[in-house]
C-alpha cells in the first residue's frame, strides 16, 4: 500500500488508530466519484456525499489559504470566508483565486493535512468548515503526485481533522462553526 509523505507523519501520530488510509481499486479526483466508488465497494457502510470532504487552496500573492470543507454540491462563497476569517478587506479577498496546487498535491489528491513544513510558508492559513455532523467517519485525499495516489484516502472522523490541525499548527488554523450548505 500507499504511504502518506513523511511530511505528513504527524496526522497518524495525532489521529492513533482513529485514521485508516485506505488503498481503493479505482483512481478518483472528485468527491462524487469518491463517493460512488463508497457506494458500490463498501455498501454496508453508509456513505454521503457530505462525508466526502474537500480541501481547496487559493493562492495570492505567492502563498496559499486553505479552505477544507464536506462537499455539499454547491460552490462555497470562499472570498466571503477568507475576508472574514483572515479579517482582511474584500479587495484582497478577492486575489485569493485557485490557481495550482501547494506542493505535494495535485488536482483531485489536495488534502487538508499538508507537508507540515509548508504551513506558514506556502500555505499562510487553513480554514476548516464545520460539518453537519462532526462525529461522523469522512473520505478525505491524502496528497500525492503519482497515480496511485488518486486510489489512495484516509478514513478519519471530521473533528478529529480539525483537532489534529489545531493541535499542530495553532493560529494557521482557523474554523467556522456555521455549516454552509
Amino acid at each position: 500500500m500507499t504511504k502518506i509523505h513523511q511530511q505528513q507523519n504527524y496526522v497518524l501520530e495525532l489521529a492513533g488508530d482513529q485514521a485508516k488510509l485506505v488503498e481503493h481499486s479505482l483512481a478518483t479526483s472528485t468527491c462524487k466519484e469518491k463517493l460512488e466508488l463508497l457506494l458500490q465497494t463498501h455498501p454496508q457502510t453508509h456513505w454521503e456525499l457530505s462525508d466526502m470532504i474537500k480541501a481547496l487552496y487559493f493562492k495570492a500573492n505567492g502563498t496559499y489559504v486553505g479552505i477544507i470543507t464536506p462537499e455539499s454540491g454547491i460552490t462555497i462563497p470562499s472570498k466571503q470566508i477568507i475576508q472574514e476569517t483572515l479579517k482582511i478587506s474584500i479587495k484582497k479577498a478577492k486575489r485569493y483565486r485557485l490557481n495550482g496546487t501547494p506542493t505535494g498535491m495535485e488536482s483531485g489528491t489536495c488534502t487538508p493535512f499538508p507537508y507540515q513544513h509548508l504551513v506558514g510558508t506556502e500555505i499562510s492559513d487553513l480554514i476548516i468548515l464545520a460539518h453537519p455532523k462532526p462525529q461522523n467517519l469522512t473520505d478525505i485525499s491524502v496528497g500525492g503526485t503519482e497515480p496511485e495516489a488518486h486510489k489512495l484516502s484516509m478514513h478519519i472522523p471530521y473533528e478529529l481533522i480539525t483537532q489534529i490541525l489545531t493541535q499542530k499548527f495553532g493560529s494557521k488554523v482557523h474554523t467556522l462553526e456555521q455549516v454552509i450548505a
